[in-house]
């Protein structure tokens, strides 16, 4: 890339952070679109949250270990409420202590936060809702990816990851379907918590990205701590919703003899 070209990246997590502050050290004027808060899946509603509440359920578990050391009395009851606030407070203190904002703010970088979808008007720009438009030499897409649904009827009636936070209680039973890292955590924390739960690879068996010896035994030990594990038939993935307009502002491309 050649110092004083400008770069546009689209989408605020992990990937998207890491190449808006690459092309800055190279020279480029930069700005960066989230249609969040900076920090994507990964700060806000990942890993930060999701190890507090897997951190919940390991203290749920020892409770079963309470009388081989002697202690009495009835365990404590999960307050699920509580539990999820808690999680929220932990990735908000660790969003604020990153200072992910600032630090790109600092390297010269524009960062729009909050701005929703946005969409390809052609192929150098992007607009949002709002009628804002942004325009760069070069695109770079991090927009990450997103909880699917299954393409059955009454899917919408199920949640999905992003839908957790939702809940006021927790279910008498569960079904997880998606025999990867993340069903296999979500399965657990669900088991510790009490929850009676089953566990449905959306296939004959775990995911090839997921066929590492740690992740087989990862889903051994889901099993064997109680969760039901059944494989299911294999789902058909529906297409991506298209949203951004990608497609058309590459056929306009081609046909003005565009590489």
């Amino acid at each position: 890339m050649s110092a004083g070209g400008s770069v546009l990246v689209v989408g605020g997590g992990p990937a998207g952070i890491t190449a808006a502050l690459q092309a800055a050290e190279l020279g480029a004027q930069v700005t960066l679109l989230e249609a969040g808060q900076i920090g994507g899946t990964s700060l806000n509603r990942g890993p930060a949250p999701v190890r507090t509440l897997a951190r919940t359920a390991r203290l749920a578990r020892d409770w079963s270990s309470w009388a081989t050391f002697g202690l009495d009395g009835p365990p404590p009851v999960p307050n699920l409420p509580a539990v999820l606030a808690n999680s929220e407070r932990v990735a908000r203190y660790a969003h604020d202590k990153k200072d992910v904002a600032g630090h790109l703010r600092r390297y010269g970088i524009d960062l729009v936060e909050d701005l929703g979808p946005v969409g390809f008007t052609g192929p150098h720009t992007v607009a949002a809702a709002d009628a804002r438009t942004w325009s760069a030499d070069r695109i770079i897409l991090a927009v990450g990816g997103h909880a699917g649904r299954l393409p059955i009827p009454g899917a919408d009636l199920a949640l999905t990851y992003e839908d957790l936070p939702s809940l006021t209680a927790l279910p008498v039973q569960a079904a997880v379907v998606g025999g990867a890292d993340t069903g296999c955590q979500i399965a657990s924390i669900l088991d510790d918590l009490g929850v009676d739960g089953r566990r449905c690879p959306a296939g004959t068996g775990l995911p090839a990205a997921a066929a590492h010896p740690r992740l087989r035994r990862l889903a051994h030990l889901v099993g064997a701590g109680g969760v039901a594990v059944q494989a299911a038939e294999h789902l058909r993935r529906r297409p991506g919703p298209g949203g951004l307009g990608l497609s058309r502002a590459l056929a306009r491309r081609a046909a003005a003899g565009r590489p």
